[in-house]
């Protein structure tokens, strides 16, 4: 859930991008850029405190955006084994972050 939002933020971000004479508009609009490094950083720090096995699988799924097949081939396991470690990992995170709250606009 986490790792899903991190990665819409940024996906959203990339689209956003201004067109024409639009860009002072939206500057005054635009996200601090050290919350940004701050949600990152907390992310990393939560991903590191998961086994190495449950870990691997988020990073190869999430940000090298492999399926469950070709990581169960790297880590020399079965594809049930992977969406094991996935489970596993992101109720891990679920507990430990919890949940954000929401910003009202």
């Amino acid at each position: 859930m986490i790792l899903n939002e991190f990665l819409s933020w940024r996906r959203r971000s990339w689209r956003q991008i201004p067109a024409g004479g639009a860009v002072a508009e939206t500057a005054s609009r635009a996200p601090d850029h050290a919350h940004a490094y701050t949600e990152r950083q907390a992310l990393l720090a939560e991903l590191g405190k998961l086994p190495p096995r449950q870990r691997a699988v988020l990073v190869l799924h999430y940000y090298e955006d492999l399926d469950d097949t070709a990581i169960a081939e790297l880590l020399g396991c079965t594809p049930g084994t992977v969406r094991g470690y996935a489970s596993r990992a992101l109720t891990a995170l679920r507990i430990e972050i919890g949940p954000r709250p929401r910003a009202h606009a």
